[in-house]
């Protein structure tokens, strides 16, 4: 069985998931299984995958579009590895990245390993380089506070503590991988860290993202203060949702519209 098992879900961005699974074919650390999620793209993705001649990929096709949660719990269900690392389809990781994180986790006690990233525009031209830090000692009080893992694609976990929180919440429209971060270190994991860019991050404009919709947005907000609402430091999860929410409106004309209808209603009530 392969020791690390990638985590790619995919959405109608069939040039973007090129690169990203030629980066893995680039890591220096081979022992890995690659499981591209397509999650009912109807650009060519499926018939870009069906040309693909590599024997460490499988690729599983969803009958209908379930979010990027569900597809990658359908890629969880289905591998075999020790290790499990996340791709998103639109990053990429610098050649070295598994190598480094397989070895300080093997070593160490933590849970999962996280690398810092650098953050570019989709031409290519470098934006900046990221690497955020907990606010707290606490993990679970500081990932309340702010998601300070960033996204999933830095990110290399041990199987057992993602087994043991069940993946990712389909039922989140957006916000799931903070929600997974959160599950987790409630749950007791800790964290390594490599403050090394070894993920590239490629910005999207905010008006094409899944999660700058409104909607979805919202719906994501209500759940996640249901699912924590009685945790002691419920407090600090409220004011940084405000703050996402906020930041969310002031990146994205399309999210701000909604924002501003909602705070309308709320004021003059819905018509």
């Amino acid at each position: 069985m392969p020791k690390v098992s990638i985590i790619i879900p995919t959405y109608n961005r069939r040039k973007a998931l090129q690169r990203a699974i030629q980066s893995v074919l680039d890591q220096t650390f081979k022992d890995y299984e690659i499981l591209v999620v397509n999650d009912n793209s109807t650009d060519d993705t499926a018939d870009y995958l069906s040309t693909l001649k590599i024997k460490a990929l499988r690729s599983i096709h969803l009958d209908r579009n379930q979010g990027g949660g569900f597809a990658r719990n359908q890629g969880i269900n289905e591998s075999t590895g020790d290790y499990i690392a996340f791709l998103d389809d639109d990053d990429a990781w610098e050649p070295t990245k598994l190598e480094e994180q397989v070895s300080l986790l093997s070593t160490g006690g933590a849970g999962l390993c996280r690398t810092g990233f650098n953050l570019f525009a989709q031409d290519g031209t470098f934006i900046k380089y990221v690497f955020y830090r907990p606010k707290f000692n606490d993990l679970f009080k500081s990932i309340l506070y702010d998601n300070f893992l960033g996204g999933t694609s830095s990110l290399l976990v041990k199987r057992t503590p993602v087994k043991a929180i069940n993946g990712f919440d389909p039922e989140l429209p957006a916000l799931q991988d903070w929600d997974f971060f959160i599950r987790l270190f409630k749950n007791g994991c800790s964290v390594a860290s490599i403050e090394k860019p070894l993920v590239r991050y490629y910005f999207i404009d905010s008006d094409k993202k899944v999660s700058f919709n409104f909607k979805n947005h919202m719906t994501a907000v209500r759940r996640l203060k249901e699912k924590y609402r009685e945790e002691p430091d419920f407090y600090l999860l409220k004011k940084a949702l405000r703050r996402i929410t906020v930041k969310k409106a002031l990146k994205s004309r399309g999210f701000f519209m909604g924002f501003a209808r909602s705070v309308t209603e709320k004021i003059f009530g819905r018509r």
